[in-house]
């Protein structure tokens, strides 16, 4: 092979590794709606259930809201990726008049799997999640204040995650809360209300995403492929075969 040759290779070799990973490589926005509620509040009772001797607690719980932000996505072999997000959520209850509304910046670890292959566009994943609390509001829940919320909580979640060819994703999560959103510095400071209850965040979670990775991989590949062919070319066409 003729020193021109091995050039042309080289450039083949230097153009395609960059490309390489870059495919690898999955990042982009994403937003969609929470359902969410909080545990153990069926054996809450507010002041009215309390004065009319009723048991049931608060069931009617849930609260619909919204979350966005970004995700990144690494795939380091063809079943497997790794990745993490920063996401604005809201989550929390509402009650009738009753209302807990909790906002967290969010930022989850997880693992996904592909069992159809990267290419099928299917994975399911899982891992922890850390939630810091942005805001709190409490409507007519007195004994329950901001000033007594966890400014962190951890939750674990695992979920289903689709993603199409032209760049759309479909991500369905439930995330189950693990440690209690309340923290008063002493156990007598607890309300009686909700001593010994661990109230944790529970919340279903519904998103859509655009793969801004896949886009900007298809546009570099394109680039790529151009004067490759070019170069290709002009060597045939000077007899470097």
């Amino acid at each position: 092979m003729q020193k021109s040759s091995w050039i042309v290779v080289a450039i083949a070799i230097a153009l395609g590794i960059p490309s390489a990973h870059a495919q690898r490589l999955s990042y982009g926005p994403k937003a969609g709606i929470n359902f969410s509620a909080i545990s153990q509040l069926d054996k809450f009772q507010t002041p009215k259930q309390r004065k009319k001797g009723k048991q049931e607690g608060l069931f009617d719980v849930l609260r619909t809201s919204f979350h966005t932000g970004a995700y990144l996505e690494y795939r380091p072999i063809p079943k497997l990726s790794i990745g993490t997000e920063l996401v604005y959520s809201r989550v929390g209850f509402v009650h009738k008049k009753y209302a807990l509304k909790l906002s967290y910046t969010s930022i989850p670890l997880w693992i996904m799997f592909y069992p159809f292959g990267h290419s099928a566009g299917m994975g399911v994943y899982l891992g922890p999640q850390f939630d810091f609390l942005w805001q709190a509001t409490p409507v007519r829940l007195k004994l329950l204040q901001e000033r007594h919320m966890s400014t962190l909580a951890l939750s674990a979640i695992a979920g289903i995650q689709s993603t199409f060819a032209w760049g759309l994703r479909i991500d369905l999560r439930y995330n189950w809360g693990l440690t209690d959103i309340f923290d008063f510095q002493a156990p007598a400071q607890r309300p009686f209300q909700i001593a010994g209850l661990q109230l944790a965040n529970h919340w279903l979670q519904l998103s859509l995403g655009y793969n801004l990775g896949a886009v900007m991989f298809q546009q570099k590949a394109r680039e790529i492929r151009s004067p490759l062919r070019r170069t290709m070319y002009c060597y045939r066409s000077n007899g470097g075969y």
